[in-house]
């Protein structure tokens, strides 16, 4: 029968390959779905980053809760190899590593992709604002036109994205390294 504590590494281990998953799905299926409308579908730049917010702010909605709850699960798994009588260090080094990997999905977020965020979200403004005044006779700004430049940006997004997925995925990784070769 489980204990809690094997309950608490599983669910930690479950969480961060559950976060990789939602990472890598908004870069590797949202962003190209998003290419093609545009190119296939004829769909215009403006309504491709209001669309983009949209996903975006799931994910900011939604991810900051598995990364918090996947964090403390390794760092409770941690902390309880570190209680046990054991000969090596490894699995708390493992669950530790892996705490910080999850966690390390903020600090990736803000120095890396903060930027492009930022770009797209104001460019996702002006579209609104662009889309809510269409009626009148107000021109669309020059940012809106370049079509170009936002595929740009939503493709650096989507690298940028891709390569964040890896920190949660490896922290998956070396959770299950321990739960495997360390219970």
């Amino acid at each position: 029968m489980p204990t809690y504590q094997s309950i608490i590494k599983i669910a930690a281990v479950t969480g961060a390959l559950f976060l990789s998953g939602g990472i890598t799905a908004h870069g590797s299926a949202t962003v190209p779905a998003l290419l093609e409308s545009i190119s296939e579908d004829g769909t215009s730049s403006h309504a491709m980053v209001q669309v983009w917010r949209r996903v975006y702010e799931q994910g900011h909605a939604n991810s900051p809760k598995v990364v918090v709850l996947t964090t403390f699960g390794f760092a409770y798994a941690a902390w309880g190899a570190n209680n046990q009588q054991i000969s090596t260090r490894t699995p708390i080094l493992l669950y530790s590593a892996a705490a910080l990997l999850v966690v390390g999905v903020v600090p990736y977020t803000l120095i890396f992709m903060e930027n492009s965020n930022r770009k797209l979200l104001k460019r996702a403004a002006e579209a609104k604002h662009y889309s809510s005044s269409s009626a009148s006779s107000e021109e669309c700004p020059e940012i809106l036109i370049d079509q170009e430049s936002n595929e740009g940006l939503l493709r650096r997004w989507r690298a940028l994205t891709l390569t964040r997925a890896l920190l949660p995925m490896t922290a998956g990784v070396l959770g299950l390294l321990a739960i495997t070769h360390y219970e």
